[in-house]
């Protein structure tokens, strides 16, 4: 099966191979797109759209910006989309990508003074990952600009609300373009950035070629770990918190919102965690309530708040 590897792809396995599955091999449609993914996309594309603006000798103001934003999102927002934490609104998510864009725009992009050179464009990498032909690893970046020193920048935008507190923690993805920008376009050395917008701060760092031999000694690793995966046909699930989010999360026996495993924890008698047996309390969380398992974070078990559950498990919230 192979094809070309991106870092999206390599993340999913990492996170879940069952999701891999679905995705890349069955080439199966997710049920719905979360709110979180969809307000990124919006705010990938405004922010997009505002940089152009500047080299076509425009600069749009803050309103613009947010105007353009929300034209976008009315035009692409549709019932595919889908907020799944409980409590959660739409609305909210439409508010917190327009915050992210009046601060950029008020600070870095004020600020700014790089040439844009371009918007999405991609970049390949030739791997010898096995003994078959070699794999590819491809990516397209958010900005790719340059200095006036004649050097490229590879920036890529973060709408998450976690934050990695080194490059090293934030992986391979923006180190991997860079590695791509030097194949294709030369140099010695190339400047990177994630720019972390709800958090109003960057992560930056400069990377050689020396240091671009060993991003891809690591991106090896990964690729041959995926290509291992389809070679035994082994995708076994990985259920947890992340189950929430997954868009196949109906379709798969293992998530905890399955039918066969919702079935049993809506029963006023039955309020077992489906994974490890312990009970559920009910867990505030920064993407609201939810229902837990008491041994979290030992075990990830978590899923929404069904009808009954604040009068079964009430008193249990931490």
């Amino acid at each position: 099966m192979t094809g070309a590897f991106s870092h999206s792809r390599l993340t999913v396995l990492d996170d879940c191979p069952r999701r891999y599955r679905f995705r890349y091999v069955e080439k199966l449609a997710e049920a719905f797109q979360t709110a979180e993914a969809f307000m990124g996309t919006m705010v990938h594309e405004a922010l997009q759209w505002l940089y152009l603006e500047r080299e076509a000798s425009r600069e749009p103001s803050a309103d613009e910006l947010v105007a353009k934003y929300h034209d976008t999102w009315r035009q692409k927002h549709g019932p595919g989309i889908r907020v799944v934490q409980e409590a959660g609104a739409i609305e909210r998510f439409l508010a917190d990508g327009e915050d992210m864009l009046r601060r950029h725009h008020r600070g870095p992009f004020a600020a700014d003074r790089l040439q844009t050179l371009a918007i999405e464009p991609k970049v390949s990498l030739t791997l010898q990952a096995g003994e078959a032909e070699p794999a590819t690893y491809v990516g397209y970046i958010d900005r790719l600009a340059r200095d006036a020193g004649g050097i490229m920048h590879v920036i890529d935008f973060k709408t998450s609300r976690r934050m990695p507190g080194s490059f090293d923690e934030a992986g391979l993805q923006v180190r991997g373009y860079g590695l791509g920008v030097l194949e294709m376009h030369g140099g010695v050395e190339v400047a990177l950035r994630y720019e972390y917008l709800r958090h109003d701060r960057r992560l930056e760092e400069t990377m050689s070629r020396t240091v671009g031999n060993k991003v891809a000694a690591q991106l090896v690793q990964r690729v041959r770990r995926a290509l291992e995966a389809e070679r035994l046909g082994d995708y076994p699930a990985r259920p947890g918190a992340l189950c929430r989010w997954c868009g196949y999360r109906e379709a798969c026996d293992a998530s905890p919102f399955h039918a066969s495993q919702l079935q049993p924890v809506m029963s006023v008698q039955t309020d077992a965690c489906p994974l490890c047996g312990s009970g559920l309390k009910l867990r505030a969380s920064s993407r609201g309530e939810m229902v837990a398992c008491a041994k979290y974070p030992g075990c990830l078990h978590s899923r929404e708040v069904l009808p009954g559950d604040r009068e079964r498990l009430a008193g249990s919230v931490r």
